[in-house]
């Protein structure tokens, strides 16, 4: 789900941005700017899963 939110938000909505004069990409390809979003969305995982794993260590004990 998070994949399918970030690919609409980096191509149609950064053309959407764009003509609302909100933002834009200007070295940044739209490919390039989906690879950084999903590489956040992986790395906020697998953070938030270290994380709990320890908080439910210290509940257990």
């Amino acid at each position: 789900m998070n994949a399918i939110m970030d690919a609409l938000y980096a191509f149609p909505g950064v053309v959407l941005f764009r003509n609302w004069r909100v933002a834009n990409l200007i070295r940044m390809k739209r490919p390039q700017f989906l690879a950084l979003l999903l590489s956040n969305a992986v790395l906020l995982y697998v953070f938030q899963s270290l994380l709990e794993k320890g908080f439910n260590k210290l509940r257990i004990r």
